[in-house]
């Protein structure tokens, strides 16, 4: 893995249980189902819920999870929810519904490419200027002390015109740091949800870019029903998944299994590994705590 992965990921894990996961520039409007359900709640019209107003809204076996939920994705600690922090909360959307989260890993590549932008002649105060794709990878090589590879030069260069415009630098940090794919595509959605890229590339044996059906049988993982998923998600039925195709199944939620984990609704999770990986630096979610604990008993 990449140094600038090993750099980004523990922050960026921390955030991600906390309800922080990466999102794309554009800010998306929630659906019309979601404001319906928002503003039935909201029972005395001032565009925010309450506890009493969300709590209301849940089953009685249901409620200590409803307050761990409110205290994660109330983000501005004020006790009440926004539409957007409702949006994007597991209790009372869908999973295919549910909203965009903050981009942690937003400030981090502006960071890195703001150092890239000082080496390399304060090429933000210049920014139509490009940079020969070689003097740029070994700059970036140089600052992360990482050996510069060509896969490198293919990721800062992807039209091949031997120069980097400063959106294709941005785009290298973020495969670097774990949000692209080598060729840009992105590895999470908005709401959270991580497609299985490791996955895929062990299944990947013979490094095409596809898993086959031989592939699939021998690395998908799948079981006694691999064969079934694999036809299922062919959808072009010629024999082989792609990367668009593998996504269709394979794809993880890390907010849902954070949510398993916390039994105790304490809102740090249920595994001593987790809270060693937070660390000191957290933030302790303390509010309504007790009625989390004695709801759940």
């Amino acid at each position: 893995m990449r140094r600038l992965s090993w750099f980004v990921m523990p922050a960026v894990c921390v955030l991600l249980l906390r309800g922080f996961v990466c999102a794309e520039d554009a800010k998306p409007t929630a659906p019309e189902v979601v404001v319906t359900v928002f503003e039935r709640l909201d029972r005395n019209k001032d565009k925010k819920l309450s506890v009493e107003e969300f709590q209301a809204a849940q089953a009685a076996a249901q409620i200590g999870v409803a307050l761990r939920d409110f205290d994660l994705f109330d983000r501005d600690a004020d006790d009440f929810l926004s539409l957007e922090e409702f949006w994007s909360l597991p209790t009372g959307v869908s999973a295919n519904q549910r909203g965009p989260l903050p981009d942690p890993v937003a400030a981090v590549v502006e960071q890195f490419v703001g150092i890239l932008d000082q080496r390399l002649e304060d090429w933000d105060k210049s920014p139509e200027r490009t940079v020969p794709v070689n003097q740029f990878v070994s700059v970036f090589s140089e600052t992360l002390n990482e050996p510069l590879t060509p896969q490198m030069l293919r990721e800062a260069d992807p039209d091949l015109d031997r120069q980097v415009t400063r959106a294709e630098a941005k785009r290298f940090v973020e495969i670097q740091a774990g949000v692209r794919r080598s060729d840009g595509k992105l590895i999470r959605e908005a709401n959270g949800k991580v497609f299985g890229q490791i996955q895929f590339l062990n299944a990947d044996i013979n490094r095409d870019d596809s898993v086959s059906l031989p592939e699939f049988l021998e690395r998908g993982y799948a079981g006694e029903k691999a064969a079934e998923i694999f036809k299922t998600n062919d959808v072009d039925m010629d024999g082989l998944l792609t990367w668009e195709e593998w996504i269709r199944f394979r794809i993880h939620d890390p907010i849902w299994e954070f949510r398993r984990l916390d039994v105790n609704l304490d809102g740090h999770g249920g595994d001593a590994r987790l809270d060693q990986g937070v660390g000191e630096g957290r933030v302790p979610r303390v509010r309504h705590r007790q009625e989390r604990q004695a709801v759940a008993g």
